[in-house]
């Protein structure tokens, strides 16, 4: 019997794929494939990798070295592209309360688990954010991201506080106060502390009003809230 050694063959780029990737705020390792003839080689066995660049946006390279059955080593660059803010995760607030002052959403921005920083990773201009209505917040990206996202919410009347100035009978006077730029209330009333049934409407456009239709011996609940035409 006569042991007559093997060759190693070489890794060539024909063997590989790599591909440009879109920036993910961490160092990109799996974005290529190594095979031999149609057959998957496996890393650490056939071949090792090492990276240069891969976490930011640019050009990156990566470096096969054959182990093995494999021998020589071949390098490879790839692109490491700005991702869109449009694909990115935002937690904001849909509601916020009418002050007559500028209003914000308290927007948070994030690519997977890596929250983004305002005025390094994007920035933020709001329209229309003062009076009620509808506000919108545009989101552009900057550095590592590029697009820009339109994001609306709500500039809401605040919540009233009710007073109950005095009661007689089935009639009650009823006074709202605390909101700012409002047309007018609407006012619920409901022997169901949850409001699920038998519920009465009312609306006003002045700050009180006489509620009717309560019957002597019940308790009854109500709530209020403050509305605005825009």
């Amino acid at each position: 019997r006569v042991d007559v050694p093997l060759e190693r063959k070489n890794l060539s780029s024909s063997m590989l794929l790599v591909v440009d990737k879109s920036y993910t705020g961490k160092r990109i390792t799996n974005n290529f494939e190594v095979a031999d003839g149609g057959i998957s080689l496996v890393r650490g066995q056939d071949y090792i990798v090492t990276f240069k660049n891969n976490k930011n946006v640019g050009t990156a390279t990566i470096t096969f070295k054959g182990v093995g059955n494999y021998k020589s080593s071949v390098k490879e660059t790839y692109r490491i592209k700005k991702r869109s803010v449009k694909n990115l995760t935002y937690t904001f607030d849909s509601k916020v309360t009418y002050t007559g002052k500028k209003k914000t959403a308290n927007i948070i921005v994030e690519n997977g688990t890596k929250t983004l920083i305002k005025n390094v990773d994007y920035t933020i201009r709001y329209r229309n954010n003062k009076e009620i209505g509808t506000a919108v917040a545009v989101i552009k990206g900057i550095g590592n991201y590029t697009g820009t996202k339109n994001i609306t919410f709500k500039i809401v009347p605040g919540r009233p506080k009710i007073t109950i100035e005095s009661q007689r009978g089935s009639y009650a006077l009823i006074r709202f106060s605390g909101v700012k730029s409002r047309t007018g209330y609407r006012l619920y009333l409901s022997k169901d502390p949850d409001f699920a049934s038998g519920v009465q409407r009312f609306s006003t456009r002045t700050s009180k009003m006489i509620l009717r239709g309560m019957s002597r011996g019940n308790v009854y609940f109500i709530r209020a809230k403050a509305y605005k035409r825009v």
